[in-house]
C-alpha cells in the first residue's frame, strides 16, 4: 500500500527572499538533509520534498510512498517544529552544499528548457525571459550563509506549516486491496 501526505499553507512570499528559500529548500529536502533523514533514511518513506510557489504564496511539504505514514509524517513535523524552536541547528556545510545543488539545477533546467524539477523553479522563472537565469545563477552563488537571516525565513516560512490553523493536510492512500483511493484532508 503507497500513502502520500501534502501538507501546505498560503504565505505571502517575499521577492527578497527567494534565492534563501530556493536554497533552504533544497537543504531540507536533499539527500542527509533534515527531511530527508527524518523519512528515508529512517525507513519511513521513499521521498521527501519542502517546496513552495510564489505566485500562489504556497508552502508546502509532500511526503510520499509512506511504508509507516503516521512514523514519517510525525517525524517532519518534529524536524520541522525543531528548526522553528531552534532545537536544530543549521548544518553550515550542507547549507553551500544545497546552494551548489541549487545552481545545478538551475543549470539543468536551463540547458534542457522545458524540463522542470521542481514547483519553486517553474513558478518563479516561466514569467522571465532566458536572459533574467544569469542574474538569478548570479545571486544564488553571491548567497552568504547568514545565520539570523535563515532563522527569520524559517520563523516566516516553516511555522505555519507546523501550526495546525495555519495549514492544510491531505493524505491520500491507494492500495490494489481497495477498489477505491481514499483520501483525508485535515
Amino acid at each position: 500500500m503507497f500513502r502520500y501526505v501534502i501538507r501546505w499553507s498560503y504565505v505571502s512570499i517575499a521577492e527578497e527572499d527567494l534565492v534563501s528559500l530556493l536554497i533552504f529548500s533544497n537543504y531540507l529536502d536533499m539527500e542527509s538533509g533534515p527531511l530527508w533523514t527524518a523519512c528515508r533514511t529512517n525507513g519511513y518513506a521513499y521521498g521527501i520534498a519542502f517546496d513552495f510557489d510564489v505566485e500562489k504564496n504556497l508552502i508546502l511539504f509532500s511526503i510520499n510512498q509512506c511504508s509507516q505514514l503516521q512514523l514519517a509524517y510525525s517525524s517532519v513535523i518534529e524536524t520541522l517544529k525543531n528548526l522553528v524552536e531552534y532545537k536544530l541547528k543549521l548544518d553550515v556545510q550542507r547549507i553551500t552544499a544545497a546552494q551548489n545543488l541549487t545552481i545545478c539545477m538551475l543549470t539543468e533546467h536551463l540547458a534542457t528548457l522545458g524540463r522542470i524539477k521542481s514547483v519553486c523553479i517553474h513558478s518563479y522563472l516561466h514569467k522571465y525571459s532566458i536572459e533574467k537565469y544569469q542574474d538569478l545563477l548570479n545571486e544564488i552563488n553571491s548567497f552568504n550563509y547568514n545565520e539570523e537571516r535563515l532563522m527569520k525565513l524559517i520563523e516566516r516560512y516553516v511555522s505555519p506549516l507546523v501550526n495546525d490553523k495555519q495549514s492544510s493536510t491531505l493524505v491520500l492512500v491507494n492500495s490494489n486491496k481497495m477498489k477505491l483511493c481514499k483520501c483525508y484532508i485535515h
